[in-house]
């Protein structure tokens, strides 16, 4: 009885890492900068991302205002800190629908994402607020 009841607890305490660690993702961020490859991407833009009820928003705004991406969807954790985003909307409407796999670390007030498909990585690092 002795053991089982501590399995009991030791699923318990699981649970709640995971979920506790979910929901510390949650919050607002504003965009530090990306990289593709070995080189820098959307140098100069700004942006803001949210993270609530396990929907992920981000949006960029290019320097001079005439160029916004936007995308938003669904995660789900597969393992610690890599996490299955599948996009619901998207500025190009052909990425509607695609799942992308990604490393996401949260330390203290640095979000950093990095893909995880292979093909052309890439790495986002964002602030929280």
């Amino acid at each position: 009885m002795k053991i089982f009841s501590k399995v009991v607890v030791a699923v318990v305490v699981m649970l709640f890492s995971f979920s506790a660690f979910a929901g510390s993702l949650d919050g607002k961020y504003e965009f530090s900068w990306r990289s593709k490859g070995d080189l820098r991407d959307l140098d100069g833009w700004t942006g803001s991302m949210v993270i609530e009820n396990n929907t992920i928003s981000r949006f960029f705004k290019s320097s001079d205002g005439k160029t916004e991406k936007f995308y938003i969807g669904t995660y789900k954790e597969e393992a610690p800190n890599t996490y299955a985003i599948t996009f619901t909307k998207v500025y190009n409407p052909k990425y509607v629908g695609a799942t992308h796999k990604n490393l996401i670390y949260l330390k203290g007030k640095k979000f950093t994402m990095q893909s995880l498909d292979g093909g052309k990585t890439f790495q986002e690092v964002w602030v929280k607020k």
